[in-house]
């Protein structure tokens, strides 16, 4: 498979987003009980640019069979977390991200809509969450969100989201440290 393929797929949204997901679990399972997941002796420190290359160059089936094969030391194989993304601003991003369905190089006819509230966003959650989800992802068509009431919003609706026992993650363009110290500390996942 050409390497700029693979690249682009395991680039995309949706692959960073499972595997931030699966590692995530991963630390908070080992964080509960290390000695059961992990030995220090098993966590290699020393790569080489060479391994590195090495594990990018694999064939992508073999990157799968060993993924599934850590995959099942942490998790049930029979079970999958089911996320729901929701779209909290539509429209009006001046950027053209390729792999972004709302870029401006797409002609999609989509209406754009102004930040959703807290209530719409929670009433949104409660839907996902009697669907099966147990994580809900917002995205809102930011190049970078501003500090001020929008992004106090967002603060809140991660909070509220966190109360209904869900997970949550953000896409929201470009943050500054600050910005991310804040969505953590609301329980960004």
């Amino acid at each position: 498979m050409d390497n700029d393929i693979r690249k682009d797929k395991v680039n995309s949204p949706a692959a960073i987003f499972y595997f931030h997901s699966v590692l995530k679990t991963m630390r908070e399972k080992i964080a509960e009980s290390p000695r059961q997941y992990i030995s220090m002796s098993e966590v290699k420190h020393n790569w080489t640019k060479e391994a590195i290359l090495d594990i990018y160059n694999k064939p992508l089936m073999e990157l799968l069979y060993e993924a599934a094969t850590v995959h099942r030391k942490f998790h049930d194989p029979n079970t999958v977390q089911v996320s729901t993304l929701l779209s909290i601003k539509t429209g009006g991003c001046p950027e053209d991200c390729g792999y972004c369905p709302q870029a401006a190089r797409y002609h999609t006819n989509v209406e754009g809509n102004d930040l959703m509230s807290v209530q719409q966003v929670k009433a949104q959650a409660l839907r996902a969450k009697s669907s099966g989800s147990s994580r809900v992802c917002m995205g809102a068509a930011w190049r970078n969100v501003k500090d001020g009431p929008e992004f106090d919003n967002v603060l809140e609706m991660v909070r509220t989201i966190n109360k209904l026992d869900m997970e949550v993650c953000c896409t929201l363009g470009m943050i500054t440290e600050n910005q991310a110290q804040r969505l953590a500390e609301a329980g960004l996942y």
